[in-house]
């Protein structure tokens, strides 16, 4: 029960700002500690016909949840080894160490282009003039442009 819980309270907790991201991340390895103890625990004493007797609905759900407990960050950890890490991806797509193992383990990451600041500057003050010679200031919407064409003057 403490590795189910551990499992399902690492996610939650962070976002409700109960802890941080490390302590949140922190609590997956003791889930599969706790998981996989709880399941050798349970195959043990499954072993001992007398205590199997007694209580083999119990063994059984314990066995289950520290199994299951247990999978889920092991999943979670087979699957990061299976792609670069996130932090190593490379700004140059062109020519770096790892570009193909790159574009495939995640291909939705692409560069970001972006016009010069100076161009962008220069947009705003158009925008910004366009809107002070509208004659009907009320109809412009919240980006400056205005809803009609003829409220704008050429």
């Amino acid at each position: 029960m403490l590795a189910a819980a551990a499992l399902l309270l690492s996610g939650p907790g962070m976002r409700l700002g109960l802890w941080s991201y490390r302590v949140g991340l922190a609590f997956l390895p003791a889930a599969t500690v706790a998981g996989l103890a709880a399941a050798a625990l349970a195959i043990a004493a499954l072993c001992i016909p007398a205590v199997r007797k007694a209580n083999f609905p119990w063994l059984l759900t314990a066995l289950a949840i520290g199994a299951g407990s247990a999978a889920v960050p092991l999943e979670f950890l087979r699957q990061a080894r299976s792609v670069p890490p996130i932090n190593d991806i490379s700004t140059d797509l062109a020519n770096p160490a790892f570009a193909e193992q790159q574009r495939k383990a995640y291909p939705d990451i692409q560069p970001l282009e972006r016009t010069p600041a100076a161009e962008s500057m220069s947009d705003a003050s158009r925008t910004r003039r366009s809107t002070k010679k509208c004659r009907n200031p009320g109809r412009v919407r919240h980006s400056c442009i205005p809803l009609r064409a003829s409220c704008a003057r050429p």
